[in-house]
C-alpha cells in the first residue's frame, strides 16, 4: 500500500533513513529506518545491502536523492533539495 508519498513503506522508511542521517550517506547507513532488527551475519548483510540498495536507487531514479563516490569509493547518497529535485 502506498501513503501520500506515492511510495512503497519500505522505499518511504528509506527516504526517511536519509533524511534522518543527512548528508552523504551509505546505503548501509538506512539500516536503520528499514529494518527493524540489527543486521548480523554475513548471508543477513548481503542480503540487507541489496534491499537498501534497491530502495535508495528507486528515490535516485525519481530524483529525490542524490549520489556520488565518497573518497573510499563507497557511493553516498544525500536528498536532494526540492528545488533541485524538480530542476
Amino acid at each position: 500500500m502506498r501513503g501520500s508519498t506515492g511510495l512503497p513503506p519500505a522505499t518511504r522508511r528509506a527516504w526517511c533513513g536519509c533524511v534522518a542521517l543527512g548528508f552523504g550517506q551509505r546505503a548501509i547507513d538506512v539500516f536503520g529506518a528499514l529494518f527493524a532488527r540489527p543486521i548480523e551475519g554475513s548471508d543477513l548483510l548481503g542480503m540487507a545491502t541489496g534491499e537498501s540498495l534497491a530502495h535508495v536507487n528507486h528515490l535516485v531514479a525519481r530524483g529525490e536523492v542524490a549520489q556520488e563516490p565518497g573518497a573510499d569509493g563507497a557511493l553516498r547518497y544525500q536528498l536532494r533539495t526540492r528545488s533541485a529535485a524538480s530542476a
